[in-house]
């Protein structure tokens, strides 16, 4: 399953009883994995831990968006790569 959002607000709706929300957000841990073990989740869709204080949160940068969709591709491979942010990034933003 592929899942894709544009914008701030995605339209997740129709997940919710696939998967854990957060908010309107899908929750995935650090390796883009939701709650179901076959479904991976990236970029604007979704929220994830933040690196430093584990506190779940989406900021929308396509080059973050970018990079979880690259670690989800590597994770459905069995990979095991974790998402390590440019924390400067994040901080900047949020």
């Amino acid at each position: 399953m592929i899942i894709f959002a544009t914008g701030v607000q995605p339209r997740t709706e129709f997940l919710d009883k696939v998967v854990n929300l957060d908010k309107d957000y899908v929750k995935v841990d650090a390796y883009m994995n939701t709650t179901d073990p076959k479904i991976y989740a990236a970029g604007d869709v979704c929220s994830y831990p933040y690196i430093k204080t584990g506190e779940r949160i989406n900021h929308g940068h396509w080059v973050t968006a970018q990079q979880q969709g690259a670690i989800a591709a590597l994770n459905m491979l069995e990979e095991q790569v974790k998402l390590l942010i440019n924390n400067n990034l994040i901080e900047n933003i949020i």
